[in-house]
């Protein structure tokens, strides 16, 4: 607007200029004047008023991009604004998935505790079986002349129990690790936006509802968003118009 207030400072001064030339060409002085003849001052004074229109169209053409200009720094800063609230949301969603994430590890790590007591008692149970293991040996030695096809027996009952104890020892072992390193995503059953290939164990759904018609969009009643492969938008840029208040909404998402 500044520009256009010195463009038109610039054409006063030069209509003025130009008025008191002719005034002085109608009512010429006593002496003789060298100035330029009537017609010269006609044609310089047109020439003149035809800068004069060009230079007011220039302004006015500046004035409506400074205009344009303006609305789209307004409109950026709101897209801005938004961007800061989504960016926002996200951080606390993060910051929850990280708590989880550290139930996560506790969880692991309780169970692996859990696991390493497991390991000593049946240490301690496999030691006390093989204690008594020593003291049947000596009982069927004692007892040969009597049974020995009994001892024999209960050499090979106690064998299998201990092979039985070490192969459930084992068996929880493999579980445990198993277990341990599947954990990546929580438990239970939830979404997550979809973006790409779903992650191992979760199904891709996608969900749409075109042509919704709405009230009004134009002055702020829909803003056109994509997040991932989802989307909200509308038909014809979200302006007034031939179907230009139509929404359209799809979800693309990843469940388990």
């Amino acid at each position: 607007m500044s520009f256009y207030v010195k463009t038109s400072c610039c054409v006063l001064l030069m209509i003025y200029s130009l008025t008191t030339r002719i005034e002085a060409v109608n009512h010429p002085p006593a002496e003789p004047d060298h100035g330029l003849p009537v017609d010269d001052l006609r044609d310089l004074l047109l020439a003149s008023m035809q800068n004069t229109i060009s230079l007011t169209e220039l302004a006015t053409q500046q004035a409506s991009k400074i205009s344009a200009i303006t609305t789209s720094l307004n409109e950026a800063k709101a897209e801005i604004e938004q961007l800061k609230s989504q960016l926002s949301a996200a951080q606390r969603e993060i910051e929850q998935l990280q708590g989880k994430q550290v139930e996560l590890v506790d969880t692991a790590s309780s169970l692996k505790n859990e696991s390493r007591a497991g390991t000593e008692e049946l240490k301690s149970k496999m030691a006390g079986l093989e204690e008594k293991q020593e003291e049947l040996a000596d009982a069927a030695a004692s007892f040969k002349n009597e049974s020995t096809s009994q001892v024999e027996g209960l050499k090979s009952v106690v064998k299998e129990t201990i092979a039985a104890v070490k192969t459930n020892f084992t068996s929880d072992i493999d579980d445990l690790t198993t277990k341990l390193e599947e954990i990546s995503w929580p438990e239970g059953s939830y979404c997550i936006l979809a973006k790409g290939d779903c992650p191992e164990g979760f199904t891709k759904y996608t969900g749409y509802a075109n042509h919704i018609w709405t009230y009004r969009n134009n002055g702020g009643g829909t803003q056109a968003v994509t997040f991932g492969e989802s989307y909200i938008g509308c038909n014809n840029g979200c302006s007034y118009g031939s179907n230009g208040w139509n929404v359209n909404l799809e979800i693309v998402s990843c469940c388990k």
